[in-house]
């Protein structure tokens, strides 16, 4: 019954616009983590470095470089 009644709130608010579960990290802080993955042959960063100074988790960093990569195979 109370399933029923959290999982009815979620699909309202979910059609109301409503932005579910927890929020990302800041784009910003992605876009320079991505741009120090890149340069890392010259600045000689390890994801370890760059994980560390940015604040952007480990996981989120290779998602979004694999996705990154996948666009770009995609577009050749």
């Amino acid at each position: 019954m109370i399933v029923n009644r959290t999982g009815e709130g979620r699909q309202r608010a979910k059609a109301a616009g409503k932005k579910l579960g927890r929020k990302g990290q800041p784009e910003e802080k992605i876009q320079l983590a991505i741009y120090l993955w890149e340069k890392r042959n010259e600045n000689k960063y390890s994801i370890v470095d760059i994980v560390t100074s940015t604040g952007v988790p480990k996981a989120t960093l290779y998602k979004k470089i694999k996705d990154m990569e996948k666009e770009n195979r995609s577009n050749l």
